[in-house]
């Protein structure tokens, strides 16, 4: 009998627990992943021109005089119009697709939006990865406003609900293409696998790694990339997309011209995506030369290939997004 009403006042004890953090989290502002909260309060009921971005958009060297963004660069050619960037390592189309949905929920009308299509994403290096998974974001902008979801935010983030779908042994183990031909496993052509990372052996691995895949039409990203062509056009966003530039010299010089070979055949296929479906997409994978790359210099990135910029680079970027704008829309905005 005693153990009877232990219970009963257990069970009733938890219950007002569950109803404080109820009323505790419906009244406090959560405190979700910052690019959520950012999009939600930084974008108003009208923008003129917004950005989203992996590190390509936004990383300078040290060297360089010029330390703005892609989209910093393109605002002083617009100066009577806002332009907002988002922008974040690893950022990729499936997570540009949340994003655009997110902010179309939230009311917010955007006249231009520019994307790039970063090359490497494709790649198992990026696209299998857990950590580009972004799982919490996705649910916190797919269930922004739904308050039971909002109660249960913080202990589902405590205990690390979030988790990607893909583990850690399924990115090791998986496979590494260079074209179909299987070159081994992620696991080793990660940076720690290797002793010398300024090896002839390490730069070519990284090229294959990031680079040699031959792209499907089915990949998840492209179908993203579908999608969010097919959403801006519902709500009369126009899109800018582009491919970002690639250290394509460089790769010829490690694997030969199989590189770029190969990178003409795996952007072809997003051109043809981009007829088919009647959109433009500005193809800058082999516009500027390896001197406008900063990856060589670069030991916080392993000294691996990436498509980060010069100042003078991201300049070039800017100006020919600028011209694509003006293409796109009848002589600009």
């Amino acid at each position: 009998m005693n153990l009877n009403r232990f219970l009963y006042k257990l069970l009733f004890l938890f219950l007002i627990l569950l109803l404080a953090q109820c009323g505790l989290y419906l009244v406090i502002p959560q405190e979700y992943p910052s690019i959520v909260t950012e999009l939600s309060q930084e974008l108003k009921s009208h923008n003129d021109i917004v950005g989203f971005g992996d590190s390509s958009v936004y990383f300078y060297a040290k060297e360089d005089k010029v330390k703005k963004s892609i989209f910093l660069m393109l605002s002083e050619f617009y100066p009577h119009s806002k332009i907002n960037e988002f922008d974040s390592p690893a950022y990729h189309l499936n997570f540009y697709e949340h994003m655009l949905e997110f902010i179309i929920a939230e009311n917010k009308n955007v006249k231009v939006l520019i994307i790039p299509i970063n090359m490497r994403s494709f790649s198992p290096q990026w696209d299998m990865n857990p950590g580009y998974e972004f799982e919490e974001e996705i649910l916190a902008m797919k269930y922004f406003n739904n308050w039971i979801f909002r109660i249960f935010y913080k202990p589902l983030a405590v205990f690390k609900l979030f988790l990607p779908k893909i583990s850690d042994h399924d990115y090791n183990n998986a496979i590494v293409y260079n074209g179909e031909k299987i070159e081994g496993r992620v696991k080793e052509f990660l940076s720690s696998s290797y002793d010398d990372w300024h090896s002839k052996k390490y730069m070519k691995d990284k090229f294959i790694f990031h680079y040699m895949y031959s792209l499907k039409k089915k990949h998840r990203k492209i179908i993203s990339l579908l999608k969010i062509n097919t959403i801006a056009k519902k709500n009369n966003i126009k899109v800018v997309f582009y491919v970002t530039p690639i250290d394509f010299e460089f790769g010829n010089i490690v694997i030969g011209s199989d590189f770029q070979k190969r990178i003409v055949e795996n952007v072809s296929v997003l051109t043809e995506i981009a007829n088919s479906e009647g959109f433009d997409m500005l193809d800058l994978s082999c516009a500027l030369s390896t001197n406008y790359f900063t990856w060589r210099s670069d030991p916080a990135g392993d000294y691996s290939p990436n498509e980060h910029l010069t100042d003078k680079g991201r300049l070039f970027v800017a100006r020919k997004i600028k011209e694509q704008i003006g293409f796109q829309f009848d002589g600009g905005l």
